[in-house]
């Protein structure tokens, strides 16, 4: 996950409050989990990392190359009634495994809860260390409370 500022990280606290609300109404499935790793876009776009392209799939992929299409997200808004818009997610990909380093990264988790177990994992003799290499840690739920 990229976060270019504060208002990301807001907008997916509300998403994920939005999304928990919905399948208690609803029976859904999440499509979004509270717990997660942060990089710089920097060090994503360093690492092979592109930003995804929103499109009509089916057009992009007459000029787009073969090897790219992992980058496409479907786009559609000549339709008002059953528009298809992901494009507030921002989402990076690559193709094949990102393999990155800790000490680039920040935690991201849903609740106190889930931060007071982390860092009772962290703590553990096994995961030493692991607290001070990470970048931070991010609580969402204290944003929205």
């Amino acid at each position: 996950m990229e976060i270019q500022d504060e208002r990301q990280v807001y907008s997916i606290a509300q998403n994920l409050k939005f999304e928990k609300e919905l399948s208690k109404d609803q029976h859904t499935r999440h499509r979004y989990s509270g717990c997660g790793l942060v990089f710089s876009k920097y060090y994503l776009f360093q690492n092979g990392c592109r930003p995804v392209i929103y499109d009509r799939v089916e057009e992009e992929k007459a000029y787009i190359d073969e090897s790219k299409l992992y980058r496409l997200v479907s786009f559609d808004m000549s339709d008002t009634n059953n528009t298809i818009d992901w494009s507030h997610e921002r989402e990076w990909r690559m193709a094949g495994d990102f393999e990155f380093k800790v000490n680039w990264s920040a935690v991201l988790l849903e609740a106190k809860e889930d931060y007071r177990e982390f860092i009772k994992k962290a703590l553990l003799q096994e995961n030493e260390g692991i607290l001070a290499t990470i970048c931070g840690i991010i609580v969402l739920d204290a944003l929205i409370m």
